[in-house]
């Protein structure tokens, strides 16, 4: 993530998932909000109810991490915090899978092209 740092305190995941615009898809819940800042900032939440074991959440993260990142050079605009809520169904979703509603719900923001 050359261009993003990681939201990391709990009071700006609940900023984020207050203020901001929401989409939705199959395996994942996005949430965007303006940061007034010069970089975009993500933030991933993965429930203990997608998977008890460590390993297969943070497998998520990585996931979702590594597909943002591939996208982020062609997003247009900065300055904005970003959350990612996996929902059940990413568990078993491939990278792909993963890769395409992440560029999906980015483009339903109005984010890519």
């Amino acid at each position: 993530m050359k261009f993003t740092v990681s939201l990391k305190k709990n009071e700006q995941f609940r900023q984020v998932l207050k203020d901001g615009k929401f989409a939705s898809s199959k395996l994942l819940t996005m949430f965007i909000t303006q940061n007034n800042l010069p970089q975009n900032r993500l933030g991933i939440s993965v429930s203990k109810k997608i998977s008890n074991k460590a390993v297969v959440r943070n497998k998520i993260k990585r996931r979702i991490k590594e597909a943002y990142r591939l996208i982020e050079p062609s997003m247009p605009q900065y300055g904005y915090d970003i959350v990612v809520i996996p929902k059940a169904d990413a568990n078993k979703a491939s990278f792909s899978e993963i890769a395409f509603a992440v560029k999906h719900l980015l483009k339903r923001q109005g984010f890519c092209k």
